[in-house]
């Protein structure tokens, strides 16, 4: 069996894995903010998103209200830009990538008329976080080779790391933690065929 094989069936594996425990739904606020630019993006306002209400009360990781002063001119997962618009704190990457399930999700949901656009938008761009680390299970299974392991250590590598690792947890999130994965694990597969080249 060719490498070429072995690695498209690793990425097969885990992607359907994956999407068998899929939530496909955005559960975190950190997660909304990231669709909520991908949907500015997609309905062409750019990097805006809408403002958090004014009566929003933030709280810190343990619950505890957090003080207006202290965020600085933002909300809980922004802030007010220079133009008098709200961005989100998070990068471009994912929501440029989410973009295309973003345009998916909508054309179904015009199509079948199933739900309301928002959740059906919302299931799409949730496929990019399975699919992101189950390339990245992939490309780690390269990597391993690349390193002289054995097939089946390299299998095993891709497997444990994908399956046994908080990276498990991360596939059901739209954080962009899954991203970050894949192209660190692709950096490395590059800075070698680089070394070796």
């Amino acid at each position: 069996m060719s490498n070429r094989w072995a690695t498209t069936l690793v990425v097969l594996l885990l992607f359907s894995l994956y999407l068998l425990l899929a939530s496909l739904r955005i559960g975190s606020g950190d997660g909304e903010t990231i669709y909520q630019v991908t949907r500015a993006l997609v309905e062409g306002r750019g990097f805006a998103i809408p403002s958090p209400p004014p009566d929003a009360v933030v709280v810190d990781p343990f619950g505890e209200p957090i003080p207006p002063e202290r965020l600085r001119g933002g909300g809980p997962y922004g802030a007010w830009g220079a133009d008098g618009r709200y961005y989100a704190q998070y990068g471009a990457g994912q929501p440029l990538l989410a973009a295309s399930l973003y345009l998916l999700g909508r054309r179904v949901y015009r199509l079948t008329g199933w739900g309301t656009e928002g959740f059906v938008t919302r299931a799409a761009v949730a496929l990019l976080n399975p699919l992101v680390l189950a390339l990245a299970g992939g490309l780690l299974y390269r990597l391993a080779r690349r390193l002289d392991y054995g097939r089946e250590a390299a299998v095993a590598t891709a497997l444990i790391t994908a399956l046994a690792t908080p990276l498990w947890v991360y596939s059901k999130t739209f954080f962009s933690e899954p991203l970050v994965t894949l192209m660190l694990v692709a950096a490395v597969l590059a800075a070698l065929a680089g070394e070796a080249g």
